[in-house]
């Protein structure tokens, strides 16, 4: 089975609420990262691996996935972003996200790198 080009995703909550990760859509993808765990204020979520799949028909296909951020507020959760992470190519890049998703920094380098700040909508 081929391998895809994989990146790393940093993400800091830049917002004075609780934040929860989800994905919330994928193609052609070997895996997304492992989220779950609430990001308080001002945090660094511990850095997770995504994978695009480069096997059988998402040979010649975009890979994507796309996370939502929930604030966790009393007894809810509200979407406040969202972003998408496109790889075409062995090249990462961000194919839409809300203007409240930071780019603070994209490297292409045998492992990818991505690092983004979630601040308040």
């Amino acid at each position: 089975m081929a391998m895809g080009y994989g990146a790393f995703i940093h993400i800091t909550n830049g917002t004075d609420k609780p934040v929860q990760v989800t994905t919330v859509s994928e193609h052609c993808m070997h895996g997304t990262g492992h989220w779950g765990d609430i990001l308080f204020p001002k945090d660094e979520y511990p850095s997770q691996y995504i994978e695009a799949k480069a096997s059988g028909s998402c040979i010649t296909q975009t890979s994507l996935v796309k996370y939502e951020f929930r604030q966790i507020l009393d007894s809810s959760a509200e979407v406040i972003a969202t972003l998408e992470l496109v790889e075409k190519g062995h090249n990462w890049s961000v194919g839409d996200s809300t203007h409240n998703v930071q780019v603070d920094e994209i490297t292409q380098e045998k492992q990818a790198h991505m690092w983004f700040t979630v601040v308040a909508k």
